[in-house]
């Protein structure tokens, strides 16, 4: 079968020239992220075999190495550093651990400030069922 292309419509041109353009891109991008890709997240270890996969399956390879090509990132874990400050800003804020000496324990003001609101009958934001549960 003899096909005589300058007989193809503009129809079909158009559509040769979306696919080619389509699989230019596919390749520029598969092999921009191949190499920004550090090699130990490469699948198989190495990034040759990538680009064999690429060019061999031209539209199939750039997807298949950009959608399991590559393994995540490790994901660094921020160190918990907890300070003298922090454990003090905390103590003074919602009292010490029990056990713990009163005088970093006590906020000053903390209990007659509690025992105020107590004493004035204020409820807390859910209403009516804080009375009803006392």
């Amino acid at each position: 079968m003899n096909l005589d292309v300058p007989s193809l419509s503009g129809t079909v041109w158009l559509l040769i020239g979306i696919v080619l353009a389509l699989q230019t891109l596919l390749l520029v991008i598969g092999f921009v992220v191949l190499v920004r890709t550090p090699t130990e997240r490469v699948q198989f270890g190495r990034k040759w075999p990538w680009v064999l996969i690429m060019l061999c399956l031209n539209m199939i390879g750039p997807i298949l190495f950009l959608v399991a090509g590559r393994r995540p990132a490790p994901v660094a874990d921020a160190p918990v550093a907890a300070s003298s400050h922090v454990a003090s800003t905390v103590a003074s804020l919602y009292g010490g651990r029990p056990g713990s000496s009163p005088a970093a324990s006590a906020a000053p003001g903390a209990t007659e400030a509690s025992g105020a609101t107590e004493a004035s009958g204020a409820t807390g934001a859910s209403g009516p069922s804080d009375e009803a549960q006392r």
